[in-house]
Parts: C-alpha cells; sequence; structure tokens
C-alpha cells in the first residue's frame, strides 16, 4: 500500500465537518504509522468558498506536518 485516500464529506466555510475530522485524522495516523501518503478527494457545492479536499489537505498539515500531502 503506497497512499491513504480520503474521501470528502462536508465541511463548512473552511472547517472539516467532525465526519471529516475523524477520516483525516484516521488517515493521519495511518500514514504515519505505515509511512504513507495522504490524498484528499472532494468537491465543493455552488457558493462555497472551500473544497473538501483542500480543507482536509490543510487539516493534515496543520496536525500531520510531517505528511506528504
Amino acid at each position: 500500500m503506497k497512499y491513504a485516500i480520503v474521501l470528502g464529506t462536508a465541511q463548512y466555510d473552511g472547517r472539516p465537518s467532525r465526519i471529516l475530522a475523524g477520516r483525516l485524522r484516521h488517515a493521519g495516523e495511518l500514514a504515519t504509522a505505515e509511512g504513507l501518503e495522504v490524498i484528499t478527494v472532494g468537491g465543493k457545492l455552488p457558493g462555497d468558498r472551500f473544497t473538501e479536499a483542500g480543507v482536509g489537505r490543510s487539516y493534515l498539515r496543520e496536525h500531520f506536518p510531517h505528511l506528504t500531502v
């Protein structure tokens, strides 16, 4: 396995929902333990300023700065 892929779910004006934060936290822990890269995916709805993927990447960079995202 080379990658941990995080599927997007809701984000609220640049902040991940509880579900998205949980997915990101789990992926970050798995990636740290196994030496994986993380890929975040997800879109945005009309009117959103941020994408789910971008919010995920920002979250991981803040909480797991040693990872490749």
